[in-house]
């Protein structure tokens, strides 16, 4: 007898048209056939699970029951020590995205999602931000291993020398960009003064 719908045929998944019977292939929404999902099969009928690269662009079926993923994913389950993100049409995404209301940088190379500090020349942008464990980009001052550092409040780059946050100076390192307290000698920022700042700056 002619099988419509979802098959198990020896260890992979098939589709079969509901009105005609005929193997489908490539993505298919299934929720004419009861499951809310869009998952994918190959050009020999079989669903697909994990990672696969389709017309260029890596997207990531569940291996437990094929279902396309989106959004953040963690690929550890499937071999990689890695975060990245798939947007709503499935494809894992590069470099700069802006998610909700935060910025994240995801490696033009393999996906990853990156954090900590990173130059962004790579990417087009002549500039330092900071990442943190989330992935976010931070502005304002902000703590990082003890020490303090200023990102710019709309731009995130991390500030150096001389600077003015709410109504107070500060002095951040003209190399790393770390905040600097106690007495200062203000020659290598271009003044001949010896100044001081307290411990919050």
């Amino acid at each position: 007898q002619m099988q419509y719908g979802q098959q198990a045929i020896g260890n992979h998944w098939y589709l079969f048209d509901k009105s005609s019977g005929a193997m489908q292939t490539g993505f298919q929404n299934l929720a004419p056939y009861g499951q809310n999902k869009t998952v994918y099969y190959a050009s020999n009928g079989q669903m697909q699970i994990g990672q696969q690269n389709i017309g260029g662009h890596w997207y990531l079926f569940s291996k437990y029951n094929g279902a396309m993923q989106t959004g953040f994913q963690n690929l550890a389950e499937y071999g990689q020590d890695k975060t990245v993100y798939y947007n709503k049409e499935g494809q894992m995404q590069y470099g700069q995205q802006a998610i909700g209301n935060h910025w994240y940088l995801f490696s033009k190379y393999n996906g990853a999602m990156q954090t900590g500090f990173q130059n962004l020349a790579e990417y087009g942008q002549n500039k330092v931000v900071y990442y943190n464990e989330k992935g976010q980009m931070q502005y304002g001052l902000t703590k990082v291993n003890q020490k303090t550092y200023y990102l710019d409040e709309v731009s995130g780059e991390v500030r150096k020398g001389q600077q003015v946050v709410g109504n107070h100076w500060y002095l951040f390192d003209k190399n790393n960009g770390a905040m600097q307290t106690g007495f200062q000698n203000l020659a290598p920022y271009g003044q001949n003064k010896i100044v001081y700042y307290n411990k919050d700056g």
